[in-house]
């Protein structure tokens, strides 16, 4: 099971103004799609070496990003139109959230994103998975690999 880690940057009209170089760091990403890859070079000397994945975003009024969206939404009748409330796969200077995920990782740890490991909370449910993914036989216990979900919960005297 292959697992992606999420980088998610917001940014703000006053990081642009600050300085210059956040412009040049966002320019990589700017006329790219969904799904597309692009080199983490042009974000910083912390993230050479990596790749990213773009998987979306959300523009300034919070619209998210969606693969195939037309630009004109008619209904076909006339009469009031439908509001938009999605924007194109493309990504340009009015996003203020984009996600990414890592594809490939670089020779730097990110701090509290590549440098801790964490292991997924859920696992399989169905035997045969179980099965594949521990290699088990037909014969073996299943039920020792199998991970609950159940919380524990106390009460204000402590009892469950």
């Amino acid at each position: 099971m292959k697992r992606w880690i999420l980088l998610q940057t917001l940014v703000s009209m006053e990081y642009f103004r600050k300085s210059v170089t956040p412009i040049t760091i966002c320019r990589a990403f700017f006329d790219k799609r969904i799904s597309q890859e692009v080199s983490g070079d042009a974000r910083g000397e912390e993230f050479e070496g990596y790749v990213f994945k773009i998987m979306g975003g959300c523009d300034k009024q919070g619209f998210p990003m969606k693969q195939g969206v037309l630009c004109f939404c008619t209904e076909g009748r006339d009469g009031g139109r439908r509001r938009k409330s999605v924007r194109g796969c493309i990504v340009s200077p009015d996003l203020s959230v984009r996600n990414l995920v890592i594809v490939n990782k670089g020779e730097n740890d990110l701090p509290g994103l590549t440098d801790v490991e964490r292991p997924g909370v859920r696992g399989r449910k169905r035997a045969s998975k179980i099965r594949k993914l521990f290699n088990l036989s037909k014969e073996d216990d299943v039920r020792k690999y199998v991970t609950t979900y159940r919380r524990t919960f106390t009460t204000n005297s402590g009892v469950v």
